[in-house]
């Protein structure tokens, strides 16, 4: 089995996952805004956005799904 070389060709365009597609939806983005809107604090460590982190870094709160989407859209 050998190494492939693409030199001067093209790279094959990756096609989107309906994982991306999801998360660049307005229902998405919507959802986000209004949990974090909603909801002050992380869910799984309790910091807030006021907290910081060991480093120095101020806390930046997230939205991600505690379930799989695949199992419970």
């Amino acid at each position: 089995m050998g190494i492939k070389h693409f030199q001067g060709k093209k790279k094959p365009q990756r096609r989107k996952r309906k994982k991306d597609l999801f998360y660049s939806s307005e229902a998405w983005k919507l959802i986000r805004y209004e949990k974090l809107r909603e909801t002050q604090f992380c869910e799984c460590c309790g910091k807030t956005k006021k907290d910081k982190l060991e480093s120095g870094e101020k806390v930046k709160l997230t939205v991600d799904h505690i379930k799989p989407r695949s199992k419970y859209p």
